[in-house]
């Protein structure tokens, strides 16, 4: 269990996020007794959910002082921890160094932490399935972006670069943009949208983040509207970057094709274009087409 966000409210009566918690607790509260959970010790909601787990809990976090880990492992529990750039599996006092972040590829040496967290988390999952450790290792460092379509893919065209990602809630999109930050291009630009199912507050609060964290903004909107208005959300979204009084270009292009064939045809040397997309397979299509020209 990674997290516990704003995602999916008001769909199919679920309007909290205690509500939402409530229903993703059931998935740990199943676990089998000789079975484990393996839960984000830097989001309380997941550590609440410990209580109702049948089984043993291996927590992981990128804090070595999280006290929920700490406490975890002062009393002989299992955790999977960041120290000093290097993933451990530690049970109490005991420590095995796993592998550095930097060698793996999916955390871009460490500037995607949203997936240095993912790998810890997936360690975890795996050495409760005794998986022994030199093979977790070697499966995270082989695990590249290629073997995830559609999450982080990054293409190099050496005076710009494109990154497809299917953020599509608000913490999606910030873990995109401290990637972004952290990979410090010349100028960033964001083509962006949010499902028409998301609550107005949410779409707003997406553009608010874009339009500080972007210097182009194309915004676009998915074919399917799942109930919204043509140009609705993205009325939303510019209303969203306008409120933080964004000095980014704003461009409104509904299709996600076309915006991105605009940003590509205008870019500047050092350009960072980052995708926020609805389907995968065409915005694939055309970089593939632009790799092979």
């Amino acid at each position: 269990m990674t997290n516990i966000a704003n995602d999916h409210l008001g769909c199919d009566g679920i309007n909290t996020l205690d509500e939402l918690c409530h229903v993703k607790s059931l998935v740990v509260e199943m676990v089998s007794e000789n079975g484990f959970a393996v839960l984000n010790a830097e989001d309380e909601r997941v550590v609440a959910m410990a209580e109702g787990c049948p089984g043993k809990v291996i927590y992981f976090s990128c804090c070595r002082d999280n006290k929920t880990l700490a406490r975890h492992l002062a009393a002989g529990g299992r955790g999977v921890m960041l120290m000093d750039d290097k993933m451990y599996l530690v049970t109490g006092n005991k420590s095995l160094a796993l592998t550095d972040i930097a060698s793996l590829p999916i955390t871009f040496a460490g500037a995607a932490r949203h997936n240095v967290a993912n790998c810890l988390a997936a360690a975890g999952a795996l050495w409760a399935l005794e998986v022994e450790p030199e093979e977790i290792a070697s499966g995270l460092k082989e695990f590249s972006w290629q073997d995830n379509p559609g999450r982080g893919n990054h293409y190099d065209f050496g005076t710009f670069q494109v990154l497809l990602d299917y953020g599509h809630n608000v913490a999606g999109f910030k873990s995109m943009l401290d990637l972004v930050d952290a990979l410090q291009p010349l100028r960033k630009v964001g083509i962006i949208g949010m499902p028409g199912d998301r609550c107005d507050e949410d779409v707003i609060q997406a553009g608010s983040l874009c339009g500080r964290g972007f210097d182009v903004i194309y915004v676009k909107e998915d074919k399917d509207l799942r109930g919204r208005k043509p140009g609705e959300v993205a009325a939303l979204l510019a209303k969203g970057i306008s409120s933080v009084q964004s000095k980014a270009a704003v461009k409104i292009i509904h299709d996600e094709v076309k915006a991105l064939e605009a940003a590509v045809k205008s870019h500047q040397p050092g350009d960072l274009i980052v995708v926020f997309y609805e389907c995968f397979k065409p915005l694939q299509q055309y970089l593939d087409s632009l790799c092979s020209q």
